[in-house]
């Protein structure tokens, strides 16, 4: 998503591993060590969600690399990353994560701050104190670190970050990360495939089951 926003309830690494992993559970890849990321939105998000589409243009249409869009409700993504995600490029499949952190943790929210120029001081005054998880592309970027890469697997491979990189299929630099976050004491728990899962979500934005 091109243009950032910041919202009043930012997650937590550990809120953000136990939602990553509440929808792992609610689109069927609870365990799974690689998540077909491109098949999920491109099928089961549409299933989940009537109306969504997965929408690929053109590179030169769009400026980014994808975007997401509430109304109507759709992932856009350019035609190279399309073709690459489908290859299993890492870098391709964490954009596509990172989209779908925004649908799913952003399209229902109701306490967006709207983007305003720098002079704003309102603004200014409202988004001063707030820290990194409240600003969606930062909890985009968590989410799909841990929606691809949760506790459990990273914690898995914590001695060999390439090749959880090549398991996850995820970035070198994005296995590391995952394997840090794994280590925090705010994990306990999360790090066991046994107990990894967390309840599937209830009330909590369109219901997926």
């Amino acid at each position: 998503m091109a243009d950032d926003f910041y919202i009043s309830d930012g997650l937590n690494a550990r809120d953000m591993a136990l939602r990553a992993g509440q929808y792992r559970r609610q689109f069927d890849v609870g365990l799974s060590d690689k998540v077909d990321i491109l098949e999920l939105i491109e099928f089961k998000l549409a299933d989940a969600f009537p109306g969504f589409h997965l929408v690929i243009v053109q590179d030169h249409e769009i400026e980014a690399y994808a975007n997401t869009s509430f109304s109507p409700p759709c992932i856009i993504v350019r035609q190279s990353v399309y073709n690459a995600a489908s290859e299993g490029s890492h870098f391709e499949r964490m954009i596509l994560a990172h989209e779908l952190g925004h649908f799913l943790l952003h399209s229902e929210h109701k306490n967006r701050l709207p983007a305003a120029a720098p002079s704003d001081i309102t603004y200014t005054e409202n988004i001063k104190s707030l820290n990194g998880l409240e600003s969606a592309e930062a909890q985009a970027n968590l989410f799909a670190k841990l929606f691809l890469v949760p506790p459990f697997l990273a914690f898995k491979y914590r001695s060999d970050p390439l090749l959880l990189s090549k398991i996850a299929g995820v970035p070198s630099s994005d296995a590391i990360a995952s394997i840090k976050i794994s280590k925090r004491q705010e994990m306990y728990g999360l790090t066991n495939p046994i107990t990894a899962l967390p309840s599937p979500l209830v009330g909590e934005g369109v219901a997926l089951d």
